[in-house]
């Protein structure tokens, strides 16, 4: 039994966090598709399967700026609280974590689609704009033109955008440290 109770809050803060966590692979995943960098990919030993670079790279980033402000050691202390509020050996409340998992799960869609936004909108202005010069000069072939205007302007986006997607990872890694604790509290009152 006790066993069983340390293993619920640690999974259940462990999985609150890797769904929040999941937005930046998401968003780094529609980027690269909508910029064709996703047939750069690598296998990710974290999911099992084969992952673009450009989430691989947002998520070594995000786990970077969770690092800097000490995020690992807040959800520690959140985690280690619960031994002070809950018995050892009482079973935390299993409808919470679920709740909190689905909240999560939905926050995680939101947060990646604030993410991803403003550079596939970005992309898909140049779409337009490389398919009303093609339809303008039939002569142009849109592969040999289209795809590296996209690539060098995603390049350039990506780098121009490294401040702005700072901010928004850090903000997301402390939302979800502030879900986690928020979970671990429902958890633990009931």
């Amino acid at each position: 039994l006790v066993i069983v109770t340390e293993l619920t809050i640690g999974i259940g803060a462990g999985l609150i966090l890797t769904i929040w966590f999941s937005s930046a692979l998401l968003a780094g995943e529609k980027i690269a598709a909508s910029s064709g960098l996703g047939f750069a990919a690598q296998i990710d030993p974290d999911s099992g399967g084969q992952t673009p670079v450009v989430s691989k790279i947002f998520s070594i980033f995000l786990t970077v700026l969770f690092l800097s402000w000490n995020g690992h050691l807040v959800v520690l202390r959140a985690i280690l609280d619960t031994y002070q509020f809950m018995p050892v050996g009482t079973l935390p409340n299993i409808d919470a974590l679920v709740a909190g998992g689905l909240t999560a799960a939905g926050s995680m869609f939101f947060a990646a689609a604030i993410i991803m936004l403003p550079i596939t909108g970005f992309l898909v202005a140049i779409n337009l704009a490389v398919g009303v010069i093609s339809r303008s000069s039939p002569q142009m072939n849109l592969f040999a033109v289209g795809f590296p205007i996209s690539m060098i302007v995603i390049f350039v986006l990506l780098y121009m955008w490294v401040d702005a997607l700072g901010h928004s990872l850090t903000e997301l890694s402390q939302t979800a440290v502030d879900s986690v604790t928020a979970v671990l509290g429902t958890m633990i009152n009931g």
